[in-house]
């Protein structure tokens, strides 16, 4: 049995005050005095300043389907990037799980990842959008041999504290929702009288002057957190989405291959074997249930496969039957969680 009467309290000071309660009122001064006494930077104008964003998701397609994904700061447009790339491959004319499959799917990511980290940025500056207009799309997949591997330059790859949580309601409404401190367990730093553990997402400035996300007053950071759905006929169709960093967006593009290429139904597709690439070079992680022989033709491609180890991203999902409005849900077997119907 867990515990936490501190937060307890926070929550009810929120619930109480609403917003001002957490950015003007009690929970900021012990915020801010916790910040004070820890060699921290943030002050009472700091959190008084905050303001929301209510924004449009991004919309791409893939097979005739509306692909919704976060836009900047967030790196969802990565996963839009990489799909739109995809589109132009015979991606169910290739056995799944094959080197073919993998081959192709990895070379679009490290287009795609490439790309937001160079324009992923805050809102007021990034161009990120700019990368599924068709014509780059086009020169991009063009760049992609089918028997050799690229080698992009290095994008530090990242991994997160984060929950996913996904729910479908009896009337059909949707919320897919992501909530992280980022790594490793946020700061390290807990404020000890409001229970509430302080996130590092500052760690993805960029400290280049030129950058787009360089660091800078008023400014929101790059950032990994990129819940989805897709839309049929304007209705959601799937909500889904990932933890795990930067492995967020490629689960996300390997699980709609699986369930839109493949047929797979939501369970099978968050269970498949999985690959991740490491944000460097031409290194790829596939993990261990992936067979020799499909090992051995990617490192013939020039895959340089660093193993089987480390985090390969945790989903959850929901499928909306169009005819039948029935749910099926999945949860990812690679970490805690759960599906639940009511």
């Amino acid at each position: 049995m867990f515990r936490c009467p501190q937060l307890a309290r926070t929550l009810r000071n929120i619930a109480d005050g609403g917003r001002d309660a957490f950015y003007t009122g009690p929970v900021a001064d012990a915020i801010v005095g916790f910040s004070e006494i820890t060699g921290g930077l943030l002050s009472k104008e700091d959190l008084a300043q905050h303001r929301t964003d209510f924004t449009d998701p991004l919309r791409g397609s893939y097979r005739g389907f509306d692909v919704l994904a976060m836009p900047p700061n967030s790196q969802g447009i990565a996963a839009l990037d990489c799909l739109a790339i995809l589109e132009g491959f015979d991606i169910a004319s290739l056995q799944h799980g094959s080197a073919d499959l993998m081959h192709l799917q990895m070379e679009a990511m490290k287009i795609a990842l490439l790309d937001a980290h160079r324009l992923v940025a805050d809102p007021s500056v990034s161009t990120a959008a700019d990368l599924i207009r068709r014509g780059y799309i086009e020169s991009r997949r063009a760049g992609i041999s089918p028997t050799r591997a690229s080698s992009e330059p290095g994008t530090a790859a990242t991994h997160g504290d984060t929950v996913y949580i996904t729910a479908v309601d009896p009337d059909g409404n949707a919320a897919s929702f992501i909530n992280s401190v980022y790594m490793p367990w946020g700061s390290g730093y807990t404020v000890p009288e409001m229970g509430i553990v302080l996130q590092n997402r500052g760690h993805c400035f960029s400290l280049d002057p030129s950058s787009p996300n360089a660091y800078g007053p008023g400014k929101r950071s790059r950032h990994t957190l990129s819940p989805a759905m897709v839309l049929s006929e304007g209705r959601p169709l799937l909500v889904f989405g990932f933890v795990g960093g930067d492995m967020q967006v490629q689960a996300q593009v390997q699980f709609l291959c699986n369930v839109i290429d493949f047929g797979m139904n939501v369970q099978e597709a968050l269970d498949a074997p999985r690959w991740r690439y490491e944000g460097k070079g031409a290194a790829v992680a596939l993990e261990a249930s992936v067979p020799s022989d499909v090992r051995s033709e990617l490192a013939k491609r020039g895959h340089q496969i660093t193993g089987c180890e480390g985090f390969f991203g945790g989903g959850q999902a929901i499928f909306v039957d169009p005819e039948f409005k029935t749910l099926q849900a999945g949860s990812d077997s690679r970490r805690d969680g759960c599906a639940i119907g009511y």
